[in-house]
């Protein structure tokens, strides 16, 4: 078993690696090992393309690392959003700062930006289904609507939808 501390190690040097060898998109692995006595690393090998380890490493881990690597390599996005939930935290101000408040994220691909990010919003659950305004949505005032686009808040993808239905811009 790896100390955290090795394991960061074996990440910064295998990302070190990657990026000498100048892999952009795609899958690769790299294979190293530390010597428990002294902890020195060494290389087994690279492979800038999805390999036998990596069926393993996506068997052990569950996610598809030779079809995400497929998909991002003939053009498809990825997007992540964070999921907030101030509503099991009464009492906070649901504004964001740079101080840590989501409680999750979800990751979508697809073939746009628009796509992955509709399968995101979907994702979330929130009651969001994707880009439409959710039932019951109390729509704002204008000068609401133009607080909310100022001031960081986990709604702000919901205001941001209903400002452009309202007819504004991005000027």
């Amino acid at each position: 078993t790896l100390t955290d501390k090795e394991y960061q190690r074996l990440r910064d040097a295998a990302v070190a690696i990657i990026r000498e060898m100048g892999v952009e998109c795609g899958g690769s692995n790299v294979q190293m090992a530390i010597n428990p006595l002294n902890g020195d690393m060494i290389i087994i090998e690279m492979n800038p393309r999805v390999s036998r380890s990596s069926a393993l490493a996506s068997k052990a881990t569950g996610f598809p690392i030779a079809k995400m690597a497929a998909k991002l390599a003939v053009g498809y996005t990825l997007d992540q959003i964070p999921r907030f939930a101030f509503e099991k935290f009464p009492g906070s101000k649901p504004e964001l700062t740079t101080m840590m408040k989501s409680v999750g994220e979800v990751m979508a691909i697809g073939r746009t930006w628009q796509e992955s990010m509709q399968k995101a919003l979907r994702g979330m659950e929130t009651g969001l289904d994707g880009w439409d305004l959710p039932k019951g949505f109390k729509r704002l005032t204008q000068d609401q609507l133009t607080y909310s686009l100022r001031v960081p808040n986990p709604e702000r993808f919901v205001h941001l939808k209903q400002a452009f239905e309202d007819g504004m811009t991005v000027d």
